[in-house]
């Protein structure tokens, strides 16, 4: 997640803007094999869920996926005396971003009507890590009802700058593999057999399930009756009432066990048993763990 820098109040990206920012996304996920899971660009920062697939890519692939990125510049092949370094640069999920954010600034600054220069995005990105079998599926629709929670659409699919949008306006989730292999894997043995068409049906009804949840006066009854009508009819009117503490603060996200040998690795085990983790309860039940404590955001 990144912020462009000025007031809070700003929005430099329009259609436009967003509509480029997509298009880089693809353009990379094709060079580096960072796969993307789910984004959405606002009017003023973004949000993207990767994949950092933990392993250089062969020396084959890292021909194919160079030589077809840059293909009116000099081809390599796996004789190449630059390959050792190319490798580890096309799986870094860093090194994704900065370019995203360069390519992205570059293109900004030119297409002005004055041309700009200088920097455009507020800070470095903020990366947290998850635990896909606690915290990517509920990561997914924190991200997909960004739009919701900014007021600019009553209906998370009908923005059309975020992938759950661009999955009911096409028919297609932009980036459907990686997208389907992921989340599979993070709902368990009870979606062992799901097609694409049923996450999707899933995932419409847990948003609304999410969103009932927090309101002050849900029930267990009001709660079932929102997943349930999300299940039956889509596209469902969301209304999100409040931020999610955890995605904003949390250095590592996930299970109680995954953020400890996460911490362990980091302090060593004797600052990881002593360390004090931040805890929440998800709407749908069950907790999640971070490695900072958490906050209440504000504005």
């Amino acid at each position: 997640m990144n912020r462009t820098g000025g007031f809070a109040t700003d929005r430099p990206f329009g259609p436009k803007e967003q509509e480029y920012f997509v298009k880089l996304l693809h353009k990379l996920s094709n060079l580096y094999t960072v796969e993307v899971i789910s984004y959405a660009v606002m009017s003023n920062h973004y949000h993207v869920v990767l994949h950092d697939p933990g392993e250089l890519p062969s020396i084959e692939e890292t021909v194919r996926r160079y030589n077809k990125y840059y293909e009116t510049k000099r081809k390599i092949d796996t004789e190449a005396p630059d390959i050792a370094d190319i490798r580890p640069r096309l799986s870094d999920f860093s090194r994704f971003l900065k370019d995203l954010q360069q390519l992205f600034t570059g293109w900004y600054n030119k297409s002005r009507r004055q041309t700009r220069s200088g920097r455009l995005w507020g800070d470095r990105f903020k990366s947290v890590l998850l635990d896909g079998e606690a915290a990517l599926w509920s990561r997914v629709k924190y991200v997909e009802l960004n739009p919701v929670r900014a007021g600019i659409v009553a209906d998370a699919a009908d923005y059309r700058f975020s992938s759950w949008g661009a999955w009911n306006g096409s028919g297609k989730h932009p980036f459907g593999r990686a997208f389907f292999k992921h989340i599979k894997g993070s709902l368990g043995e009870r979606a062992k057999h799901w097609s694409i068409a049923e996450i999707a049906d899933e995932l419409r009804a847990d948003i609304a399930r999410a969103v009932e949840a927090a309101q002050k006066d849900a029930t267990s009854e009001t709660v079932k009756a929102a997943y349930d009508k999300g299940k039956k009819k889509p596209p469902i009117q969301l209304v999100a009432t409040r931020r999610v503490r955890y995605w904003t603060d949390g250095a590592v996200i996930g299970s109680k066990l995954f953020v400890q040998k996460v911490a362990a690795e980091m302090y060593g085990e004797d600052r990881a048993k002593r360390r004090r983790y931040g805890k929440d309860e998800l709407p749908e039940g069950g907790e999640l763990f971070s490695l900072r404590c958490l906050r209440e955001p504000t504005g």
